[in-house]
């Protein structure tokens, strides 16, 4: 309704000098207080700065994280903090899932909230939790936090062992929460010490390298083979198969390493 009224306003502004587009664009760039884009109608811009403006603000919303597949501590808390709009009173504060999970009005009074809810995930099921706040008035505030499951990534020096297992892998000095084995890193390998990397098998495909390319120090890739192809690696309820590389050479000395889907570095 008051887009309507704005646009048939501007519309009629100006008698002898001339009307306003109410489409025409604002030209204002967002600068932390302006908010829209310079491409904003005008009416859309004064819509949003008359009557949006009141609406509740979330200042926080937070408890999302990435956590490695198998973590079994699933009890998880998230956390809210949360503006009145300016003369106006909350109506409710809602969080709910994509997986469906609804807590139900669970505001303290109609002013400011700060508040918690304790949450219990599912073993290895990425879920996003998103927080709704309805003024009196119904306006709407929102924001999203998210629990993603991933594998880890291990990468680090060491000579040759006796055995590639699940111990040499988490031994590997550096690793990393992540969907793919994309990375750069730098190493220093001394003597007798060869560079490592560690990646569930189920981000590569046979024959398992070239791709991934590896680039040791150079633009061309190569440096690197495979050390173990099949490894049993277990974190807390998850079992994965991983693939260990090595460095074709010891005693390499401070290495730059990038590990691409591309032959050209």
């Amino acid at each position: 309704m008051y887009l309507i009224y704005l646009r048939r306003l501007i519309k009629n502004v100006g008698g002898d000098a001339g009307t306003i587009d109410a489409n025409r664009p604002i030209n204002i760039s967002p600068d932390g207080t302006n908010f829209g884009n310079p491409n904003m109608p005008i009416a859309d811009f004064l819509e949003q700065y008359f009557f949006d403006s009141y609406a509740p603000v979330i200042n926080l919303f937070s408890g999302g994280t990435t956590l490695e597949k198998g973590e079994n501590n699933l009890d998880r808390t998230l956390s809210f903090t949360i503006s009145a709009p300016q003369g106006g009173e909350i109506a409710s504060v809602i969080i709910t899932s994509n997986r469906g999970f609804n807590s139900g009005d669970i505001k303290n009074g109609t002013g400011n909230q700060t508040g918690s809810l304790d949450i219990a995930l599912s073993q290895d099921i990425n879920e996003t939790f998103t927080l709704t706040v309805t003024s009196a008035d119904n306006k709407t505030a929102t924001s999203t936090t998210a629990f993603i499951f991933r594998n880890k990534v291990y990468w680090g020096v060491a000579a040759i062992p006796g055995i590639y297992d699940d111990s040499f892998i988490k031994g590997l000095s550096s690793n990393a929460i992540d969907a793919d084995y994309l990375r750069q890193f730098t190493l220093n390998a001394g003597a007798g010490e060869y560079i490592y990397f560690a990646i569930p098998k189920s981000y590569v495909s046979a024959p398992y390298i070239d791709p991934p390319y590896f680039f040791l120090g150079t633009s061309v890739p190569g440096g690197m083979d495979i050390a173990q192809e099949s490894v049993s690696y277990t974190y807390e309820n998850n079992t994965e198969d991983y693939i260990i590389y090595k460095s074709a050479n010891a005693n390499l000395g401070q290495t730059d390493v990038i590990i691409s889907d591309s032959p050209a570095a």
